[in-house]
């Protein structure tokens, strides 16, 4: 058990940088909730990570320290860092490229009528081409971009990162600097210095939310799709929207005071809403302001999204477990990005429910991966 206890303590810190808390905390916190004492609440939380390897921090945020789960509930739920090596096996790996780089995909969507940002220049100090993309190398190139033509303000993401993680905004710019959202005033020379360093960004127009979002941020707020894809059906299990606060410029659904909300896929209705705290995750009930504003509310254009959702599934059908990232303005959807897999946390986190449907379980095992108490992947033939 000490040798259990002493495991549980590491596995979050060695599994990703997201800031997490102690397990002493994890622990009390569970306890508080569920109103159980904390030795049965740490027997419960030993036996999810013996059978399952869901870590201490997984357990607070997806309550499962609730008492009306059944065994078979939290069977369901599957530790996030499986997530890679479960995606690469149930996908072909010649599409990875593709999702991957996000400027390949952008050039691979952009002669087709689905809508995605456009993408107006490429900042990378490597001496890559980027074909009719302008490429921004230095200093001289980044102030040329950005005092001629109608540019600004601009949204950079980084070509290979995930969840928009040091996406910046430049709104204005002058001879001498650069203003950009939430860091103020630099030179042209910090900017290559601290913002950009050895990393390739995307540039793009910045896109602003529907009018529905108005009262909540002024930060793009999207929706991601899940596609598990088969020769004869695209089966849609988990529809999440991402709102970041006023302070966060991405959705990233980790940061904290972010929302994460659960919608119905069939009517864009939308049926559960969470709030990311310092400690985990809060959902949110009748007493709250965020229930009230969201909780029924259909997002705008969902017909559309759906539709857009799945012929995008057809055109990346190589890639057969994907998720899709939208975004919502008063112009219609934009397709933001397409990824192979898709977070295992997310929607557990925002749901309060198992990843494994039974759906989800035949289809990892019909790519050879084994579903029992703990993922395990079969060797190829």
């Amino acid at each position: 058990m000490e040798a259990d206890l002493k495991a549980l303590g590491e596995i979050d810190r060695e599994r990703d940088t997201q800031e997490k808390i102690s397990l002493k905390d994890c622990i009390m916190l569970a306890a508080q909730e569920s109103g159980q004492h904390v030795f049965k609440m740490t027997f419960k939380m030993l036996k999810l990570y013996r059978k399952h390897k869901i870590s201490a921090q997984e357990f607070l945020d997806y309550g499962l320290y609730r008492s009306e789960l059944s065994k078979e509930d939290k069977a369901r739920f599957i530790a996030g860092f499986k997530h890679a090596d479960i995606a690469t096996q149930c996908s072909d790996l010649s599409w990875l490229a593709v999702t991957e780089d996000k400027f390949l995909c952008q050039e691979f969507l952009k002669s087709s009528s689905i809508p995605t940002p456009k993408t107006l220049a490429v900042i990378d100090i490597s001496e890559r081409d980027y074909l009719d993309v302008p490429h921004i190398t230095n200093v001289e190139t980044l102030k040329q971009f950005c005092l001629e033509g109608d540019r600004l303000p601009f949204f950079a993401k980084e070509n290979r990162a995930v969840g928009r993680v040091r996406a910046f905004v430049v709104e204005s710019a002058n001879e001498e600097e650069l203003e950009l959202k939430h860091h103020g005033s630099m030179t042209y020379e910090q900017f290559f210095d601290e913002m950009v360093f050895d990393r390739t960004y995307l540039v793009q127009p910045y896109l602003k939310n529907h009018a529905f979002f108005e009262p909540l941020t002024d930060h793009l707020a999207t929706v991601r799709i899940y596609n598990f894809v088969s020769e004869d059906e695209i089966y849609q299990p988990f529809f999440v929207l991402k709102i970041p606060n006023s302070t966060n410029l991405s959705g990233n659904f980790w940061s904290e005071g972010n929302v994460g909300c659960q919608v119905d896929g069939a009517s864009g209705k939308i049926i559960k809403s969470v709030l990311k705290t310092p400690e985990s995750i809060m959902v949110c009930d009748e007493s709250t302001e965020l229930y009230q504003y969201l909780e029924g509310k259909v997002l705008p254009d969902w017909a559309q999204i759906v539709q857009l959702s799945q012929r995008v599934a057809r055109v990346f059908q190589p890639v057969s477990f994907q998720s899709l990232e939208f975004a919502m303005t008063d112009q219609g959807p934009v397709l933001l990005e397409v990824n192979t897999g898709g977070s295992f946390d997310l929607p557990q986190a925002i749901t309060q429910e198992g990843f494994l449907t039974d759906k989800v379980k035949a289809f990892f095992e019909s790519h050879g991966v084994e579903v029992k108490y703990s993922m395990k992947l079969r060797k190829c033939p």
